[in-house]
């Protein structure tokens, strides 16, 4: 971006340089001095963004390397026996009547081609249910494919993971009876807020959809609709902020009333505040849930039970967050870095 805004600037310095003596010339008149120049400007803004999309193809080859792993390794992966489902079907009804998730993960590793390098490798988690587990770890350190061999999207290429001691990827298209995902940008449709929160049980009451929406702390808010409920979201959502359009999604994921939630970066984008208070209605309406927090910030992770610093596909550091805090300086120097500004005012001592 550097070099270009530099090409820019020395492009209009020629320019001036150029019909400033056109002009001493007597060739072109003196207001033609500003046309040349200024029209380097939208010449530039045509060649300006071939700099991101450089920028980017690191990204898009990698992308394109897992989809053609993915293709490879379609014709080798094992299918699940009939038996295997059978146990998953045992273990969902088991689970919708108890409320009871055990996940669990055994030297489990994970590559998207024989010869490409490990996403995740010799990973062990155990997630027993209402265990708050956050991990974190910068971008392609294998939290993405982690979250998918507990939601059994890939089976593991070494070791195992299981929900109840069954295969996570036997439970197919019956895992949102069991996992829901909140992730960074839950999509809203074009309809009223009552059946964008109903989405999460198409079968829920008006009473069951108004309490999910208290427990979201959406109550507030959509009193002050004009249709109340009834409300139109509008495309996407766009009558809302980020935060707004969050805690719908949470209630949208209240209302499907799974034991086990992953939280996918749900608060990239939204500010401190906004992001402090939306993590405290989480945890305070998902007590007694099973947790599994992917995040790049380290905001609320005092309140986990464990975390899990990943890099390269393996653990590098784990234990609780007061743990973390006393024995590993460089987590504890990521979260003095990430950790939101305090003002404190001697009448008012909370955060602001």
């Amino acid at each position: 971006m550097f070099i270009g805004q530099a090409v820019v600037g020395l492009a209009v310095l020629s320019m001036l340089y150029w019909s400033a003596g056109e002009f001493a010339d007597g060739t072109i008149a003196g207001t033609l001095i500003a046309a040349f120049v200024l029209v380097v400007f939208p010449v530039a803004d045509a060649f300006l963004p071939v700099s991101e999309a450089v920028e980017k193809i690191p990204q898009y080859r990698n992308s394109l390397e897992r989809l053609d792993g993915v293709e490879e390794a379609k014709g080798t992966m094992p299918q699940a026996p009939a038996a295997v489902n059978e146990e998953a079907a045992t273990a969902i009804g088991s689970i919708q009547a108890t409320g009871q998730a055990h996940i669990v993960l055994k030297s489990a590793g994970y590559r998207y081609s024989a010869d490409a390098a490990w996403s995740v490798q010799n990973l062990s988690l155990n997630l027993p249910q209402g265990r708050k587990v956050a991990v974190i770890g910068r971008s392609g350190a294998g939290k993405s494919t982690l979250l998918k061999m507990v939601q059994g999207v890939i089976t593991p290429v070494a070791g195992s993971a299981t929900i109840n001691g069954v295969a996570a990827s036997a439970f197919g298209e019956q895992i949102p009876q069991v996992i829901a995902v909140l992730n960074q940008s839950p999509h809203l449709f074009d309809t009223t807020v009552a059946n964008n929160i109903r989405l999460g049980n198409p079968g829920a009451s008006e009473e069951d959809i108004r309490r999910a929406a208290g427990l979201a702390k959406l109550d507030t808010l959509i009193s002050s609709l004009p249709e109340g409920y009834n409300t139109p979201v509008r495309e996407a959502g766009q009558r809302f902020s980020g935060g707004e359009r969050q805690r719908m999604a949470l209630a949208r994921i209240l209302l499907q009333n799974t034991p086990v939630v992953v939280l996918d970066e749900p608060t990239v984008g939204l500010d401190p505040r906004t992001e402090r208070e939306l993590l405290a209605t989480m945890f305070e309406a998902m007590a007694g849930k099973t947790l599994l927090w992917v995040t790049h910030h380290l905001v609320g992770a005092e309140q986990m039970d464990e975390v899990i610093f990943m890099e390269n596909g393996q653990v590098e550091m784990r234990g609780t967050h007061a743990e973390l805090m006393e024995r590993e300086p460089r987590y504890r120097k990521l979260y003095e870095l990430d950790r939101p500004v305090q003002f404190m005012d001697a009448d008012a001592p909370e955060q602001i």
